[in-house]
């Protein structure tokens, strides 16, 4: 057998206060301290299932492996390589990738592997920032995200897609406003400079 395996999973219709919690999550940098259940799906078959396991404690190795001293707060390896210039964030992304690679042979789809990636880009953008970066390790967790997001669409792919299409949207939209207003605060400054000049 060549290719890729895909895993197929049956949608069933969840509706609980973990499942919502979980696609309300980005709205929320600190719900990421409630855990949903760590068993894999059960719409996965063996194989799959144990290449959810994989998926999950590569995502807590990376974000949650150590726990700060005095804190019940929690960073993984992800949060120490990023000390290291440049090659801790492209490693970091990298491991990300990985992930959402194996999310993609779980079954996640479309917008849903669109949100994955949004996770990972906004991580690694953040981790592009001094100190911020760090902050973004201890809150943000976008690989254990990843990982709840894999487990939710194995739920109700159709409710997590629908999710998945509504913030990229807002995250587009908000993109182009930042835009938008760095562009007319450059006209401006420049127009302002002129007019001093001249």
């Amino acid at each position: 057998m060549t290719g890729a395996r895909r895993y197929r999973t049956r949608p069933v219709r969840v509706r609980s206060r973990a499942l919502d919690a979980a696609l309300l999550e980005p709205f929320d940098l600190g719900s990421v301290v409630l855990t949903m259940s760590t068993s894999p799906p059960p719409e996965l078959d063996a194989e799959g299932r144990a290449r959810y396991r994989r998926v999950e404690e590569m995502a807590r190795v990376l974000d949650s492996l150590f726990t700060i001293p005095g804190t019940d707060r929690t960073v993984g390896v992800d949060a120490i390589i990023g000390f290291i210039p440049w090659v801790g964030g492209a490693a970091g992304l990298a491991l990300s990738a990985g992930i959402i690679a194996q999310g993609i042979l779980l079954g996640a789809r479309g917008a849903t592997v669109a949100r994955m990636l949004l996770n990972a880009a906004a991580d690694a953008a953040l981790n592009a920032i001094p100190f911020v970066g760090w902050i973004s390790d201890v809150f943000f967790k976008a690989n254990e995200r990843n990982v709840r997001l894999l487990r939710t669409h194995s739920l109700d792919p159709d409710r997590t897609r629908a999710d998945s299409r509504r913030i990229l949207v807002i995250t587009v939209v908000v993109l182009v406003v930042v835009v938008l207003v760095a562009i007319a605060a450059a006209v401006w400054a420049l127009v302002a400079l002129l007019a001093w000049l001249f």
